[in-house]
């Protein structure tokens, strides 16, 4: 049996048993591991992948970390074997307001070792 998906005039046919994990050489009950730092929601998304992952078969390891502790894993050098599977990782400030420049730039708790405030 198969499932037929049609768009457009593209016709694609997939096994009904087809699971690319297993293609890849992944077996139930597979584990991977999940970082974040505390902060812009990573610990709000760890426990939704969790689910999502458990789903189908996959189970999903959440590590929370200190900013120091994650950046030094982030940009280390580490094997990839010795390295969490996925990281949580946020970009601020993104918008072109002057308030999201002005204190990464010119607040004293910006600066060095103090920066970000919520890891103190």
């Amino acid at each position: 049996m198969e499932l037929v998906s049609r768009f457009m005039l593209l016709v694609v046919r997939v096994p009904v048993n087809f699971n690319p994990l297993t293609q890849a050489g992944w077996v139930d009950g597979t584990e991977v591991a999940y970082a974040y730092y505390p902060g812009f929601h990573g610990e709000d998304v760890g426990p939704i992948l969790q689910a999502q992952l458990e789903q189908i078969g996959v189970k999903l390891k959440i590590e929370e970390q200190g900013i120091s502790a994650f950046n030094g894993v982030f940009y280390g050098d580490q094997p990839p074997a010795q390295r969490p599977d996925m990281f949580w990782y946020a970009w601020w400030p993104n918008l072109d307001d002057p308030y999201d420049w002005s204190w990464i730039l010119y607040h004293s708790t910006a600066a060095g070792a103090h920066w970000p405030v919520h890891d103190r």
